[in-house]
């Protein structure tokens, strides 16, 4: 006997993505959680809430980027809070375990956020350039090669072989 043909569930009537009624609000504080919990949970919302900030597809790379931020509101706000949650979030949480009785030395922590911050920008621009400029280098080289070989071989064993045909045709 077989089992009565149950039909599959409906999809349900929500999304997990958030719709975007407004921008993200310098003033608000719980905008700056907001974003916190994008970061951190959800990062896939933050890439969402930038493409609902400027809708034109982009490439991220040298002074464009610096263009489309400084002609943008939106996008101006969210680098503002971006680089606010990234200097205040360290001192938040370091001011919560002083609250807990773990002893804070806050000239450590300036100076964590600042060495950080520095090494982190310096170790991508050097990390990025190094490997663009080896990457480039290894594969211009290794790909001209190869193909340099493959059709310098090609167009020479065919040209030869045209050359021995014409020479047994005369």
């Amino acid at each position: 006997m077989t089992p009565p043909h149950i039909p599959p569930l409906p999809s349900p009537p929500y999304t997990l993505r958030p719709t975007f009624t407004r921008a993200l609000s310098l003033l608000n504080p719980l905008d700056y959680l907001r974003l916190l919990y994008w970061v951190f949970f959800h990062p896939q919302w933050l890439r969402d809430y930038v493409k609902w900030c400027e809708p034109k597809e982009f490439e991220a790379t040298g002074l464009k980027i610096f263009r489309i931020v400084s002609q943008n509101n939106r996008l101006r706000a969210l680098l503002a809070q971006t680089i606010i949650l990234t200097i205040a979030t360290p001192f938040a949480l370091s001011y919560a375990l002083q609250l807990l009785g773990l002893p804070v030395n806050y000239a450590n922590v300036a100076g964590g956020v600042a060495s950080g911050v520095l090494f982190g920008v310096a170790f991508s621009v050097l990390f990025g350039v190094a490997v663009g400029v080896a990457g480039g280098v290894l594969f211009g080289v290794a790909f001209g090669v190869v193909f340099g070989v493959a059709a310098g071989g090609g167009v020479g064993v065919a040209i030869g072989v045209l050359g021995g045909l014409f020479g047994v045709a005369v």
